[in-house]
């Protein structure tokens, strides 16, 4: 999907890319001043999780997750945030659940009128998905414990080791 205009105020604007390599972010990039180095971290598929600070605008790389309970896998995603006092920008790889859950709460209410509001709706969403997350897998390792003691098996032990997994690769995310 090409750039997306989410918010179109005079003081604020919200541009949304689902894609780090649309030629219109290039565009938009000088028109905004975004830092290039900061345009590079949002192509890099390994980026941590940051702020900063370039003077004229923030620059945030937010790590987003969804566990698959159906093959208990964490995917981790990443939304890269440029904010400013009159404007935000952000990029990720394909589709956003976070955009889309504040986009669907801006289209509910017009709460988000400042920059600043919409960066915290933003970083509250990804923040608000680590504590379910980590009640699943509280709840997983809770039924693995018991079937252990029960009927100790292989397949017991491998479920055991991908949770371990699962949880080195959510304190990486964090």
């Amino acid at each position: 999907m090409p750039e997306e205009i989410i918010i179109d105020a005079p003081e604020l604007r919200w541009h949304h890319f689902d894609d780090p390599d649309d030629p219109e972010l290039v565009v938009l990039a000088p028109q905004y001043e975004l830092h290039p180095l900061a345009l590079e971290d949002c192509v890099s598929p390994s980026q941590r999780a940051k702020l900063d600070d370039y003077g004229n605008h923030l620059f945030l790389v937010l790590n987003t997750l969804h566990f698959n309970v159906e093959d208990e896998t964490l995917i981790i995603g990443k939304l890269c945030v440029f904010a400013a006092k009159n404007f935000v920008v952000t990029v990720a790889i394909g589709e956003s659940r976070t955009v889309a859950h504040v986009k669907n709460k801006i289209a509910s209410s017009h709460i988000y009128q400042t920059s600043d509001q919409l960066l915290h709706a933003l970083m509250d969403f990804v923040c608000d998905q680590f504590q379910p997350l980590l009640d699943v897998i509280s709840d997983d390792i809770g039924a693995l414990e018991s079937k252990v003691y029960e009927h100790p098996d292989t397949s017991t032990c491998m479920r055991a080791f991908g949770m371990k997994r699962v949880l080195i690769s959510l304190r990486r995310a964090a």
